[in-house]
């Protein structure tokens, strides 16, 4: 039997002791920054052999998304370093002075590295025209993601026109790499439009906060999430309780939704009025994802609380 299509689960990492929790925790490629720039190379060498899982690590040496000539010599034999140390790809990209995607000087960077794949980073959602910005884009050699946030403030802000995009382009689905803020209730939507890549980055962390390591119990929540909406139209009878769409006036613009599965995972969210018992089973219909997205609580650890067959079963990893 043809097995079923995976999301990508990209888990940003700081350094060596996050490793551990990401890839515990189901974590399919690791991205590494310090700071939105390139790590020092000792930093690099301890998360490359702590993982085994690929790791992309960020080409930027400060905080601007331009470059010179002599930066840009900088960024090669940094990469060349990076990968001497086992790095399966970078991460990078580049803007121009009217703020739109600097061809030029990106394509030489993916050049220098022939076969190695490489995601454009963030600074697509800097750009003053989005659209344009990704028709430069395809077709750059090497090119495997595109990291985005439909906005500069991410997700938050961003999802709507971020959505709307994917919707109408298959080529940037395919491409995008969900990633500045994502929430649950954001991944089924995104996944029925066709994006197979997501970031997580505070999202992991307890208490969202960078000084707590990834926390293999929140990255495994993503995990069983994106199992259980990312599949390819003709493989869904390959996912246990897969979902049937019914029409929903909530949402005009969508119009579908799932229906909820036999196996629901719980929804947990940091907003009080929404946060569930630990033996409450996700109501049908309770939010636009009908209680299928699991996500972190405060500075707790949830497991999730399952159903199979009617049978609720109520699980908390205690922290």
């Amino acid at each position: 039997m043809e097995p079923a299509v995976r999301g990508v689960l990209e888990v940003a990492v700081l350094h060596a002791r996050d490793v551990p929790g990401a890839v515990d925790g189901g974590a399919d490629r690791l991205s590494l920054a310090v700071d939105g720039r390139s790590p020092d190379v000792p930093t690099a060498s301890s998360v490359i052999r702590a993982s085994s899982v690929p790791v992309r690590v960020v080409l930027r040496l400060d905080e601007t998304y331009t470059t010179n000539g002599g930066d840009l010599m900088r960024l090669i034999g940094l990469g060349r370093e990076y990968l001497d140390l086992g790095a399966e790809g970078f991460g990078f990209g580049f803007l121009d002075a009217d703020l739109g995607i600097d061809v030029q000087t990106t394509r030489a960077l993916a050049d220098s590295f022939p076969g190695v794949p490489w995601t454009f980073h963030r600074a697509i959602d800097a750009t003053l025209e989005p659209l344009r910005a990704w028709n430069r884009l395809l077709g750059l050699p090497g090119l495997s993601a595109v990291a985005s946030g439909g906005s500069p403030q991410g997700l938050g802000q961003g999802y709507d026109d971020l959505l709307a995009l994917v919707e109408g382009s298959p080529a940037v689905a395919e491409l995008l790499l969900a990633s500045g803020g994502l929430s649950p209730e954001q991944v089924p939507w995104l996944a029925r439009a066709g994006v197979r890549q997501f970031q997580v980055e505070e999202q992991v962390r307890p208490g969202g906060s960078d000084r707590a390591y990834v926390d293999a119990a929140l990255v495994r929540s993503w995990r069983l999430l994106l199992d259980d909406v990312v599949v390819e139209p003709g493989q869904r009878h390959l996912l246990r309780g897969a979902a049937r769409l019914r029409p929903d006036p909530r949402h005009p613009r969508t119009r579908l939704r799932p229906r909820p599965l036999r196996r629901t995972v719980g929804v947990l969210r940091r907003d009080d009025r929404r946060r569930r018992d630990t033996g409450q089973l996700a109501r049908a219909g309770a939010g636009p994802v009908g209680g299928r997205a699991a996500a972190a609580s405060g500075g707790r650890r949830w497991a999730g609380a399952l159903r199979w067959r009617g049978a609720p079963v109520a699980r908390r990893a205690r922290g």
